[in-house]
C-alpha cells in the first residue's frame, strides 16, 4: 500500500475483518475462492507494512527481502491463475468456462515472464514519495495488458453480474492508478482492489444463501 507501515498494518486488520465476516456468508462451496480474495488482500498490505518497516530499517531506500518476494509471488504469479480460476469455479456457461481457463493460461505465462524474471533481476522494493514501487523486469511492461486480461477479462465474461461489477471496478481503480502513478502500479492499484472487497462483503450479506441461479446470480 502506498503512504507508510501504519496504513499498511491498519488497512490489512480492516480487510482481513471483512474477509472473515465474508466467508460465513458463502454457502456455495465453488464461490470460496473468490470470496477468500479479500483475505489474500489483506496479506498483501501485511507484507506492504513489513517491507516498510525493513526500509526503515536499513536506512536506506530499497530492499529485497522474502516479504519483498512473497508479495511479488502473490501480485504477479499468484492473482493473473487465481482469479481466472476462481471465478470458472461457478460460472456454469461452458463458452464461458472455456474462455476463462484460456486466460487462467494466459496468467500462467505472464506470471511466469514476471516471477522468473523478478528473480533473474533481483526485483526490489523501493520507496518513492510516500510509496512502493517494485522494478518490473525488463520488458515486463509488455506484459500490463496480457496481466489485465488475465485478472480482470475473466471476471468481466462472468454471468454473474456480482463478479462482473467487481471487475469493472477492479479495471476502475487500475486506471486510476495509472493516472495517479503509473510506476506505483503494482503497489497501488492492488491497494484499491482490496478496498473493494468490501463489495464482496455487501454482495453475500445482502444474499447470504449466494445460490446459483441460471443464467446469472442473484445481484
Amino acid at each position: 500500500m502506498c503512504f507508510n507501515a501504519a496504513a499498511s498494518f491498519g488497512s490489512a486488520v480492516v480487510i482481513g475483518g471483512i474477509g472473515g465476516a465474508t466467508l460465513p456468508l458463502v454457502h456455495d462451496r465453488r464461490q470460496i475462492p473468490f470470496a477468500s480474495l479479500p483475505l489474500i488482500f489483506c496479506v498483501h498490505q501485511l507484507l506492504e507494512g513489513v517491507v516498510w518497516m525493513q526500509i526503515h530499517a536499513a536506512g536506506g531506500t530499497t530492499v529485497r527481502t522474502p516479504a519483498v518476494e512473497v508479495w511479488l509471488l502473490i501480485a504477479w504469479v499468484l492473482l493473473p491463475v487465481l482469479i481466472p480460476l476462481s471465478v470458472r469455479w461457478f460460472e456454469p456457461d461452458p463458452r464461458r468456462r472455456n474462455l476463462m481457463l484460456g486466460l487462467a493460461g494466459l496468467g500462467v505465462l505472464v506470471g511466469a515472464y514476471l516471477g522468473i524474471g523478478s528473480m533473474v533481476w533481483s526485483t526490489v522494493a523501493e520507496a518513492n514519495r510516500h510509496h512502493l514501487e517494485y522494478r518490473i523486469p525488463a520488458h515486463g511492461w509488455l506484459m500490463a495488458i496480457p496481466y489485465v486480461a488475465a485478472t480482470i477479462g475473466p471476471m468481466l465474461a462472468s454471468s454473474a453480474r456480482f463478479v462482473v461489477r467487481f471487475g469493472l471496478a477492479m479495471l476502475g481503480a487500475m486506471a486510476l492508478t495509472v493516472v495517479v502513478d503509473a510506476k506505483a502500479f503494482s503497489s497501488m492499484w492492488c491497494f484499491f482492489a482490496a478496498l473493494l472487497s468490501v463489495g464482496l462483503y455487501l454482495h453475500y450479506a445482502r444474499s447470504p444463501s449466494a445460490k446459483l441461479r441460471q443464467p446469472d446470480l442473484a445481484a
